[in-house]
């Protein structure tokens, strides 16, 4: 029952797709749903429902060129899903259109709290509350009809502890992390070789960041300076890392409670930052 154009319960994930035009929400109903935002006809629309999902979905990305979409959830899976089937025109501007995934992966073993993508390199990298980071090869860099989706890198000797957020800088060469741990780990799968490794084979980090003081809630790449990157947490901060020296170029106290989230504009000029 209920209109299934809106979410039933909280949105935990947004993410915009500058090919097509739309927005993903991700909510606590275990649903996805895509957003006609420029669309002539009817705009904020509900287009799309993708169900698939049986627990909170807490991460969503859509790929370089809109064709697909991947999806996190607390039930330890990631999916992939088409995302450009609505095709206005064929009478299905009245209907909002429900969509199942084309393929799922559960390699984490406890709930999945953040994805990151790379267009350049079509990497999908995960991260969860089990403490492993998990970098994923989206065939095709996720143009494809039927993308593959395997696992590259799985790195779980890096936290100890819960990780909940990830970034994966835009050519697809750095990965950050940060948890529970108050550290801001740095991977570079150029020095890894792009195969599978595990515990004890080399998967350690190559910087570790440290200056906070709580739980490390966000983390994000500056756009067009792979050299920097930014951290948010429960400790109120902000911090800006240069990652090639391993060092902090500044620490701000922004908000009165946790960061949960940033955003940094596509010219690197300025950062917004979201608490409760």
């Amino acid at each position: 029952g209920g209109d299934v154009g809106v979410h039933r319960l909280g949105v935990n994930a947004l993410a915009y797709s500058d090919q097509e035009g739309v927005l993903y929400s991700g909510g606590r109903d275990g649903c996805i749903r895509q957003w006609d935002v420029q669309g002539a006809g009817a705009p904020g629309r509900c287009r799309q429902l993708f169900q698939g999902h049986n627990d909170w979905v807490t991460g969503v990305v859509s790929t370089a060129d809109g064709r697909n979409m991947v999806s996190c959830s607390h039930d330890t899976s990631l999916k992939v899903w088409h995302a450009n089937s609505f095709q206005p025109g064929n009478g299905d501007e009245g209907a909002i259109k429900l969509c199942r995934p084309i393929c799922s992966m559960v390699h984490h073993t406890d709930y999945v709290k953040g994805i990151a993508y790379s267009p350049a390199s079509g990497q999908v990298a995960s991260v969860g509350l089990d403490g492993n980071l998990f970098v994923w090869d989206l065939g095709g860099g996720g143009n494809s009809t039927f993308p593959s989706f395997s696992v590259t890198e799985e790195i779980d000797d890096g936290h100890k502890n819960s990780i909940y957020a990830v970034a994966i800088s835009a050519d697809g060469n750095m990965v950050v992390t940060g948890g529970t741990e108050e550290t801001v780990r740095v991977w570079d799968l150029r020095q890894r070789g792009g195969a599978r490794r595990k515990r004890n084979n080399s998967s350690t980090a190559a910087v570790e960041l440290e200056g906070h003081k709580g739980t490390i809630r966000c983390v994000s790449f500056v756009e067009g300076n792979g050299n920097l990157c930014l951290s948010g947490g429960s400790d109120c901060t902000l911090n800006a890392w240069d990652i090639r020296m391993g060092t902090s170029l500044f620490s701000a106290k922004c908000h009165d409670d946790s960061l949960w989230a940033m955003a940094v504009d596509g010219r690197g000029q300025s950062v917004f930052t979201g608490s409760r």
